[in-house]
């Protein structure tokens, strides 16, 4: 057993410093909270290969890999949103306080979340 992710300390000094438009904790309910911040906006995200217990998960239940992603956080935390000048230093921030981190993606103009799926399909949320 990991002890959860603290994103307390990064969110203050993300959002104090005006880096980040929106944020969003990926837990239940998955990918699909994304929609609560980019409203009739869309994303694209190259997600990373997610921890195995959810492969084990996905197969032991025979899932959809968009089920997965629309129930689970797949091993990603919390996303943020940013524009494309401040993501360096947003990344400099999380790795200044010892985060993992992943540059999912971009939103782009249309609704919906696309996810590539590594090794897998490409799956619309």
């Amino acid at each position: 057993m990991k002890p959860t992710a603290y994103y307390g300390d990064l969110l203050i000094e993300l959002y104090s410093r005006g880096l980040i438009k929106a944020a969003v904790h990926v837990t239940g309910g998955g990918f699909t909270k994304l929609r609560r911040v980019i409203g009739d906006l869309g994303v694209e995200l190259e997600v990373p290969e997610p921890p195995c217990i959810f492969k084990v998960i996905k197969d032991s239940g025979n899932i959809e890999w968009s089920e997965m992603y629309r129930v689970f956080n797949m091993g990603v935390g919390l996303v943020v949103l940013t524009s494309e000048e401040y993501a360096k230093e947003v990344v400099r921030v999380i790795e200044t306080l010892g985060l993992n981190h992943w540059v999912l993606g971009r939103v782009i103009n249309g609704g919906g979340i696309d996810i590539l799926i590594p090794g897998g399909p490409r799956v619309r949320l």
